[in-house]
Order: structure tokens, then sequence, then C-alpha cells
């Protein structure tokens, strides 16, 4: 059984072949509701919703993390919890839901920062920075992009570098009527 979806869902993302690793992830929540493992039901829900993430379906999606969310809570995990917060504020913040996004995120930050989780206080920045670059507000994607970038180069994330960086150039929403975008490009470093 898989136990660190987390992780384990790196090399689904990388093959893109949704519905085989859909039908694994099914099949291993059938053996862990058999075994009444909630651990193993809440990681094969984080891996079926983040399938169902990356394919766009947000309603799936919510669904199956929320269900993650409810089976950390009763064991416990705050890592879980805090990591379930995150992606459930992509969520919304990929539904146009920013204030809802930004409570999640910063719930997520609040108990990453207790844990000590620096990983993930960096990913929760990301997150608050992807979400006010989505609302146009310039002050705050860099006072976030700066804290995801700075944390992330001091643990070498490299994947979280490339975005505080991609963050430098924020696309924003098109206000012209004319079909063009805004660029927000300022040095954050």
């Amino acid at each position: 059984m898989i136990s660190d979806w987390k992780s384990s869902r790196l090399p689904v993302k990388h093959l893109g072949n949704w519905d085989e690793a859909a039908r694994c992830f099914q099949n291993a929540l059938t053996i862990a509701q058999k075994q009444e493992s909630k651990r193993s039901i809440a990681s094969s829900n984080g891996l079926l919703g983040d399938i169902e993430r990356n394919r766009g379906n947000w309603d799936a999606a919510e669904t199956l993390y929320q269900q993650a969310l409810e089976l950390m809570t009763e064991l416990g995990d705050r890592s879980g919890m805090a990591n379930s917060w995150g992606v459930l504020g992509d969520i919304e913040r990929n539904r146009g839901n920013w204030d809802a996004a930004q409570t999640l995120y910063r719930q997520s930050l609040t108990l990453r920062t207790e844990l000590g989780d620096r990983s993930g206080m960096a990913e929760s920045y990301s997150g608050l920075g992807k979400n006010e670059c989505d609302r146009g507000n310039l002050e705050a994607v860099e006072q976030f992009s700066k804290q995801a970038l700075v944390m992330a180069q001091e643990l070498g994330i490299t994947h979280l570098v490339a975005v505080g960086g991609n963050l430098k150039s924020c696309a924003l929403p098109n206000t012209s009527g004319r079909g063009e975008s805004r660029i927000f490009a300022r040095g954050l470093m």
C-alpha cells in the first residue's frame, strides 16, 4: 500500500496515463477500505484527488481531498491536514474563488509554521502568491513570492525556485477589452 501519497504521485504525473492510475488507486482504496485502514484510505483518496485535479475535475477532486482531510483530522495527522488544505486552496484558486483559496492557503501556512515545515511553508507562500497574481494584487504577489523564493532557495527546492521566478512575470487579467493581458515584471530579489 502506498503510504506517502505526496511523493508517490510524481511517477503518475510524468506518465500521464490517468485512467490506468485511477484504476490502480481505486483498487488500492478498495483494499484499504476492506482493511479499515484510515491512513491508507486517506492516502488513496489523496491520490485519486490528485488525478482529478490534474484532469481539471474540480468537484471530484474537492470531494476526494475533503474525504482525505476528514481522515487526516481524525488521525491527528497535522502534516496531512496542512497538505490537504493547500491542495484545496489550489482547487479554489483554479475555480476563481480567491477568498476561499486564501483562507485555505493561510490555514495550511499556519499549521506548517507550527510544525516547522519550511518546505511546506514555501509551498503555501507560493500558493498565496499565485492567488494574488490571479487577483492582480501586485504588492501581495511580490511579498509572498519573495518569501517562497527565499525559503525555496535555502532548502534547494528547485521547482519552487522556478515558480518564484515565474511569479516575477505575473500575467494580470485583461481589463482593456483588447484581448491582451498585462505583465507584472519586477525584480523580486
